[in-house]
């Protein structure tokens, strides 16, 4: 019964990353107003350099999604482990530094204009702090999601049961 808990937890794993490429290769290209703002996006960054972005985005989340089916059901190498854990570790960091830090504690100026310019008009769920930014509600989403991830992928690394 033990196995079978861990084949779920797998399972569920790889589905959620499944969702979580699909999410980085499309939200900032597909138009889901109010929840991006695809239109304002157009001011700050071409339609090239957001394909680009967003081709750089998903292809590390790819990575991690191969190597997870890879070795599905079995015992990771190391570097399969290492790779994983500093992929979902360095995204939260930057997702701290890129969303939450400036939310909390303030952002410049121009940091300020040109979150207000791309996201300012986007759904968003946190309260105001003075004239910080806030994390719209799709980027809390895609947070949520790789939270849950990260969790999902330390019971999978941690299981011994293979």
């Amino acid at each position: 019964i033990y196995y079978k808990f861990f084949m779920i937890i797998e399972f569920i794993f790889i589905d959620l990353l499944i969702v979580q490429c699909a999410y980085l290769l499309l939200h900032d290209l597909v138009d889901l107003y109010p929840f991006n703002d695809i239109k304002s996006m157009r001011q700050l960054i071409p339609l090239k350099s957001r394909i680009l972005i967003s081709i750089e985005n998903f292809f590390p989340a790819m990575i991690a999604l191969i190597l997870s089916l890879a070795y599905f059901g079995v015992r990771k190498p190391l570097g399969v482990g290492i790779y994983l854990a500093a992929y979902f570790i360095t995204y939260l960091a930057m997702s701290f530094f890129s969303w939450y830090k400036p939310y909390i504690w303030g952002a410049s100026e121009d940091q300020k204009e040109n979150y207000r310019i791309e996201y300012g008009q986007t759904h968003q769920l946190l309260p105001p702090r003075d004239d910080n930014p806030r994390p719209n509600t799709l980027h809390l989403i895609l947070h949520s999601l790789f939270i849950i991830n990260t969790f999902f992928m330390v019971a999978v690394e941690f299981n011994f049961v293979y």
